[in-house]
């Protein structure tokens, strides 16, 4: 099963960059291989968790 959408955050530079996530297994731990991402990092933070709320709502995971 397929986890939520929610954003992930790294720091590159002296920036924080968000970019939208989800578990492709919920079964199995957060690694490399196991997590998918839609769109690019940004520095937009309220722009990629909106994009979360909007994916979570037409996929059925409010």
């Amino acid at each position: 099963m397929k986890g939520k959408w929610k954003r992930t955050c790294m720091v590159l530079g002296d920036e924080y960059k968000h970019i939208a996530t989800r578990l492709l297994d919920t079964s199995e731990p957060m690694h490399g291989g196991n997590v998918e991402h839609i769109g690019g990092y940004t520095t937009d933070k309220e722009a990629v968790e909106k994009l979360c709320d909007y994916l979570n709502k037409i996929e059925g995971e409010e």
